[in-house]
């Protein structure tokens, strides 16, 4: 079976070749892939100070990045959803991170302390608004039923892809 092939059908931004890959796979001929429209596309880049890393163990379609210590992908990339950095033997900040929707920091955005406590592996953590709901950026997550933040303000999520 064919892990990922090109395909005409992508709407690749930037005039990246288009794929269509089985969840959990990325073209391994591409330096950068990001999902879009059930594929993925090659030929963006990074964000700066960041490499792609295909070695990370990034579960459920999630994008390895290997970034110099303190660069966040998200910041440089809004529609990055990432994980909790973890350190590597080289001093890299190493992420997993799922593209979806654009996060608005007034109403709902990633979590990365709740991401740390999601009883699922791989979910990743949203704090949101009250009324607001991580779905309405990105369709395709499955969330939890929200749970009240510490802070007694926000409804906390986790969510998987």
């Amino acid at each position: 079976m064919v892990e990922c092939a090109p395909d005409s059908t992508v709407n690749c931004s930037g005039g990246g070749t288009g794929y269509a890959c089985a969840i959990g796979e990325t073209p391994e001929t591409c330096s950068y892939a990001t999902r879009s429209s059930g594929g993925s596309c090659g030929g963006g880049s990074p964000p700066a100070r960041c490499t792609a890393d295909a070695t990370l163990d990034c579960v459920g379609g999630a994008d390895g990045y290997a970034c110099a210590p303190g660069e966040n992908p998200e910041e440089e990339d809004t529609t990055l959803s990432c994980s909790t950095p973890v350190t590597d033997s080289d001093g890299n900040d190493d992420y997993c991170c799922y593209s979806g929707g654009t996060w608005s920091s007034t109403t709902c955005e990633p979590d990365d302390d709740l991401t740390s406590v999601c009883p699922d592996p791989t979910s990743y953590g949203y704090q949101c608004d009250p009324g607001d709901d991580p779905t309405s950026y990105d369709s395709t997550l499955n969330c939890t039923p929200s749970t009240l933040d510490p802070d007694g303000v926000h409804d906390d999520y986790c969510c998987t892809y």
